[in-house]
């Protein structure tokens, strides 16, 4: 989950902000949590590396939103930093610390949706990507990169996942459409496998990173070691 503050004095351009947020997560699938704050002050007394991304308005009342970019490179020289401002005239000092954009008020989706995707991409998309599944008495959504697997057992769905595992509805089929293709091969016709928790291959046997143990099928093998080579070479 990325986790993202927003810091402007003004509520309405917050909720827009936010607004637009909640957008971009429901149309590419990826999970945003969202804090809101309108002082600086109090944002940075409560900072300590919890957020991935921060939006942050330039002019403020209380505090010009560069100098406060510089507090906060103090603390984080990783975070994220887009500038969201009514000026143009900011964008030379953005370089001094390091904020990847600049977004001109009044906010639109279509000129806010490739700052998001700009900033999702350096963060890395694998680590924010979800999916819905209908676990009986309500849809839950889960990260994939939380997924061990996901077997299909007695007409059901179990998904294996770091919390714990989540029985659903639904097939195997269109849940492996629904997930990122280059992290998820069948190992047999039973099992989907999250490609980043493979701890070893021994033969037909397959180890998780949870210590579970799971058979590869003999008609799986060469394409289930074809996808896992194929994720080791990109992961470099």
């Amino acid at each position: 989950m990325v986790k993202i503050a927003i810091i402007d004095d003004e509520e309405q351009a917050r909720k827009e902000l936010a607004e637009n947020l909640e957008i971009y997560a429901t149309e590419e699938n990826v999970a945003f949590f969202v804090t809101m704050f309108s002082e600086p002050t109090t944002f940075l007394k409560e900072y300590d590396k919890q957020f991935d991304i921060i939006f942050l308005d330039v002019e403020m009342p209380d505090c010009n939103g560069i100098k406060l970019a510089k507090k906060i490179r103090k603390i984080d020289s990783q975070v994220i930093i887009v500038f969201v401002t009514n000026f143009g005239k900011y964008a030379i000092d953005g370089y001094e610390v390091d904020a990847l954009d600049f977004i001109v008020k009044p906010v639109t989706y279509y000129g806010l949706k490739l700052k998001i995707k700009r900033a999702v991409e350096r963060l890395g998309r694998e680590d924010c990507l979800t999916i819905d599944v209908n676990a009986y008495d309500k849809f839950t959504r889960l990260m994939q990169k939380d997924i061990y697997f996901v077997e299909v057992r007695e007409h059901g769905l179990f998904f294996h996942t770091t919390d714990g595992v989540v029985q659903a509805y639904g097939s195997l089929k269109k849940t492996e459409d629904l997930l990122d293709k280059k992290s998820f091969s069948r190992c047999n016709h039973c099992y989907l496998v999250n490609l980043r928790h493979i701890k070893s291959i021994c033969g037909f046997d397959l180890t998780l990173s949870n210590g579970e143990v799971l058979q590869i099928s003999r008609s799986k093998r060469k394409p289930f070691s074809e996808a896992v080579d194929e994720f080791v070479r990109s992961s470099f």
